[in-house]
């Protein structure tokens, strides 16, 4: 074989052998309460103390550094690092197995098993609008939405001198499939409103009385990544709900909740 076919072929395996250009990611974040600012660069997290105080956790001590491309409550994807923390040091790198800034939703450092710091690389989105309607006295409501820090979808209803804002809680890295929660202002129409996974085609109310009412669906707004839709459901005040249900497009439901209270009735501006 000719030299310059050698020297091509070697090229390419070194080329192949290399890691693509842009997989990894710089993120950092600061912990005030721990005092400290943690770094991801591509396999390493730089720990840097900030606050002088926080080095009374650290000096001397075994110090576990964990990092996830995944949201709490699952130990899939996370990567660990374990060091002991030079007397009087400033910083410490901790050099992971594997690489997953590109993902990383957060970082931590712990000291057996308690977290020192925490970092969250997930942006909060603002609140957007998202809907707006009317109930069956004609009283007004507004529905805006957001991505929490948490990856959680989050909603803000407002009505007349009333409002609530839940964030709806994500396990295992998995999407809401079904929360619920009703808005009862003093004198006005009652709303049920909440989250609901992308599958389903429609979410339906049971009332007391045996009534069903079809709740609105509505999509994230625009360029938001939460993973699932929203719904509301205004409703005569006084009227209570004995279920909330999704449904596939089919009609087979999907899940079956409660909507808990968001807001009892009580003096306008209390919530």
């Amino acid at each position: 074989m000719c030299a310059p076919a050698v020297a091509a072929l070697l090229a390419l395996g070194a080329a192949l052998a290399t890691p693509t250009a842009g997989t990894a990611a710089v993120k950092t974040g600061f912990d005030r309460h721990g005092g400290v600012r943690l770094t991801l660069d591509g396999r390493v997290l730089t720990v840097k103390i900030v606050r002088q105080r926080a080095g009374q956790h650290l000096f001397g001590k075994r110090i576990d550094a964990v990092c996830s491309p995944n949201t709490p409550l699952t130990r899939r994807g996370l990567v660990i690092r374990t060091r002991v923390w030079p007397e009087g040091a400033s910083r410490l790198r901790f050099r992971f197995k594997r690489d997953v800034s590109r993902n990383a939703k957060w970082c931590l450092i712990e000291h057996r098993a308690r977290d020192v710091a925490v970092v969250w690389f997930i942006r909060r989105e603002p609140a957007r609008f998202v809907a707006k309607g009317r109930g069956p006295a004609g009283d007004w409501w507004r529905l805006a939405a957001w991505r929490g820090l948490l990856a959680e979808p989050c909603v803000l209803v407002r009505s007349r001198d009333w409002g609530a804002r839940p964030c709806f809680s994500q396990f295992a890295d998995r999407p809401v499939t079904l929360a619920a929660e009703r808005l009862e202002p003093c004198g006005q129409d009652w709303i049920v409103f909440g989250v609901v996974s992308r599958s389903a085609a429609s979410v339906r109310l049971t009332t007391s009385a045996g009534a069903i009412v079809e709740a609105q669906l509505f999509d994230p707004p625009a360029g938001s990544k939460v993973r699932a839709r929203y719904f509301v459901a205004a409703v005569a005040e006084g009227t209570e709900s004995t279920a909330v249900e999704s449904f596939d497009a089919a009609g087979a439901r999907l899940r079956r909740v409660s909507a808990d209270s968001g807001s009892v009735c009580g003096p306008p501006g209390a919530r």
